[in-house]
């Protein structure tokens, strides 16, 4: 190729390339519309917890009036949020966190709903000084199973201390609590899950729903008891 013919083709080459526009810098992909939703949630998520955080007491609990005095359940409000806690990301050796669980180790077994969730809590958290308090706990609620003596009479459920009518809602927190406790590592005797199993087999309505009270005070097919 002569140097002339060389030269024209460089030129036309260069003609060529000044045309071409110059290429915008890469901007980053537009977030897919699952992963917008995650980004929500997790906003969600923090922003409740920070919330929640903002509203413990000095003592580390976050009990009230209405809870403590008129329903007589203290210790249920501070395992419900402690239990959220936990399961946001919270670590049980955080300040805020370990005041929350020395308050509801130190609380007796009295309430079915707050020892369910107690069990729940510890079970989470996971520190090994609570185990004692989870064995304790699974023992009180089976202790308290209407009717069932620990094995030597028929399970019938769970109530409210001195209630003789047991209901749904008690009864699946006293499960809860019991699920927890055998997570966690307590002693549980297989008898007793048998006698779970049975209560519910025998109470369950022809629909396959149960209702909050069985037999004859039955208030009919609970959507919320079948769940």
């Amino acid at each position: 190729m002569s140097r002339l013919l060389f030269l024209a083709s460089l030129a036309s080459v260069l003609g060529i390339l000044v045309l071409i526009p110059e290429s915008a810098p890469a901007q980053p992909a537009p977030a897919k519309p699952d992963e917008e939703l995650v980004n929500k949630v997790r906003d969600s998520i923090a922003r409740g917890v920070q919330f929640l955080k903002k509203q413990q007491n000095p003592q580390g609990n976050w009990e009230g009036l209405v809870l403590n005095i008129l329903a007589d359940m203290e210790g249920g409000a501070t395992a419900l949020v402690t239990l959220a806690l936990l399961n946001c990301g919270e670590k049980p050796d955080e300040p805020g966190m370990k005041k929350s669980l020395d308050y509801l180790a130190g609380l007796p077994a009295r309430k079915t709903y707050v020892v369910g969730l107690q069990n729940m809590v510890f079970a989470e958290a996971r520190r090994p000084k609570d185990l004692p308090i989870i064995q304790r706990n699974a023992d009180w609620l089976i202790d308290r199973a209407l009717g069932y003596q620990r094995g030597a009479g028929k399970l019938n459920g769970w109530s409210y201390p001195g209630n003789n009518l047991p209901d749904n809602s008690n009864t699946q927190y006293a499960l809860l609590g019991l699920y927890a406790a055998k997570q966690a590592g307590a002693k549980i005797e297989d008898k007793h899950w048998k006698a779970i199993q049975d209560y519910y087999t025998r109470h369950q309505a022809k629909s396959g729903s149960w209702s909050y009270h069985n037999g004859h005070l039955d208030s009919g097919e609970s959507f919320t008891m079948t769940v």
